[in-house]
């Protein structure tokens, strides 16, 4: 492999965000022949390949902080990053130090102008696959937690020829100019991961979609671990924390009852499946103990998954971007804070359904929601056409003005939810936990 070219962090980051973000034809051979070209490092780990259309985050979470509890070295690729691009690329939870970023990249540019030269240029996620390849196989990990970008069959991070474990948390209808205009068609999509022979754990899927994931197992002889045959759980007394506490069937180790301190149903399934791939892992290589489980499961945050960032007045930040996100949020908030009265502040892309996400929403009893804007990387949502149709909404164009006017409206037991796109949720986010007052 060539060495590459000498790059700081900041002309790292200007390559990068600076390449392309999507192509019409979806193809896995620039990702191939980019690997090839820097060594094919994918091919030295163990990898645990996560897709979902929600979900796929927090799960990937969940397993990388349990395999960190029971000893091992462990990377973990997300996206998109809520506070820093490194936060993509971590190792035992800590993100890629900027000199190894930027050396790293240096690497992947050089093989990226050459294929340039050719016509077959790399896209931003491609480059940024790359890297986590090269940098989980440079710190030779233990094992490597990998969450898809988009869908699974096309996505760049599905070069990987046999992952230890392919995991499908969920199926719903999102990124259907890309996947698919039905369930069938992005379980389709989502089943790509699979891979002959490499068990699979698969979560909550409406039949449709099961339906496809199992005969796409079927065919790969791959064993499949499916959400409410195999496994299940049940949440039980309420956590006076934030957090949930349940158990699980069959039970795990010699733990009766679990604790996370993520909010909501749809996190204990996601804890749940996060547990299932340990128990399999368990048959071929992994060794843990129950009370090395539960460390893990008890430790794991993330960020913009109804995260509690200010007590009084509450308010919460959850990127729950399309309509089966915001269906969960409703019964959370439905749930766990019954008669309170709930301002939401939502900034939606326009590809997201942004109307159907809203009907979710209002029908939440005492609700009052306030529709804003942000830059995003991409459309967002017409304010104008969400007001005509749905009148009953707010609109304020500038999130900043939004956000300060309903902190000065919230009283008593009131609280406020930041919702919708996860780049909006990262910027508003900046505000409160760094006191920043833009998107910058």
């Amino acid at each position: 492999m060539a060495e590459g070219e000498i790059m700081n962090y900041q002309e790292a980051l200007t390559f990068i965000h600076g390449r392309p973000r999507l192509k019409k034809t979806p193809t896995l051979a620039r990702m191939r022949e980019l690997m090839a070209r820097l060594g094919d490092p994918q091919k030295t780990l163990k990898i645990i390949h996560i897709t979902g259309t929600n979900g796929k985050g927090s799960t990937s979470a969940y397993v990388a902080r349990m395999l960190q509890a029971c000893g091992y070295k462990v990377g973990l690729f997300t996206s998109p990053y809520i506070v820093r691009y490194n936060d993509r690329f971590t190792i035992n939870q800590a993100p890629i130090l900027d000199v190894a970023l930027a050396a790293i990249t240096g690497k992947v540019a050089a093989q990226v102008k050459v294929m340039d030269q050719l016509g077959k240029s790399p896209t931003e996620f491609e480059i940024t696959t790359a890297i986590m390849f090269i940098y989980f196989a440079q710190q030779n990990v233990d094992y490597a937690v990998v969450e898809v970008g988009i869908g699974g069959t096309y996505d760049s991070t599905n070069i990987i020829d046999q992952p230890v474990m392919a995991v499908i948390t969920t199926v719903a209808l999102d990124h259907m100019r890309i996947l698919g205009n039905t369930l069938e068609a992005i379980a389709e999509q989502k089943a790509g991961i699979i891979k002959a022979q490499c068990p699979v754990v698969v979560g909550h899927l409406p039949a449709a979609a099961l339906a496809v994931v199992t005969k796409r197992a079927q065919q790969l002889e791959a064993p499949l671990s499916i959400y409410g045959r195999d496994f299940s759980d049940q949440v039980t007394t309420p956590l006076h924390t934030w957090g949930e506490r349940f158990t699980l069937n069959p039970n795990l180790g010699d733990v009766a009852t679990w604790n996370i301190q993520l909010a909501g149903a749809y996190q204990v399934t996601n804890a749940a499946i996060a547990l299932q791939v340990m128990r399999i892992l368990r048959q071929s290589e992994v060794v843990w103990s129950g009370q090395d489980l539960y460390t893990g499961l008890q430790a794991t945050t993330w960020p913009g998954r109804f995260e509690k960032v200010h007590d009084q007045p509450v308010v919460v930040l959850d990127g729950a971007h399309n309509q089966a996100a915001m269906h969960e949020i409703k019964k959370l908030l439905v749930t766990k804070f019954p008669g309170r009265k709930v301002h939401v502040l939502v900034a939606i892309l326009a590809d997201k359904q942004p109307l159907k996400v809203l009907e979710e929403l209002l029908a939440i009893p005492d609700i009052e929601i306030t529709v804003t804007s942000f830059a995003g990387p991409r459309p967002l949502a017409n304010l104008q056409v969400i007001k005509d149709h749905i009148p009953q909404v707010h609109v304020e164009p500038v999130w900043q003005t939004a956000l300060q006017s309903l902190l000065a409206r919230l009283r008593g037991n009131d609280i406020l939810l930041v919702t919708g796109s996860l780049y909006f949720i990262a910027d508003v986010r900046k505000k409160f936990i760094h006191g920043e007052s833009n998107g910058d």
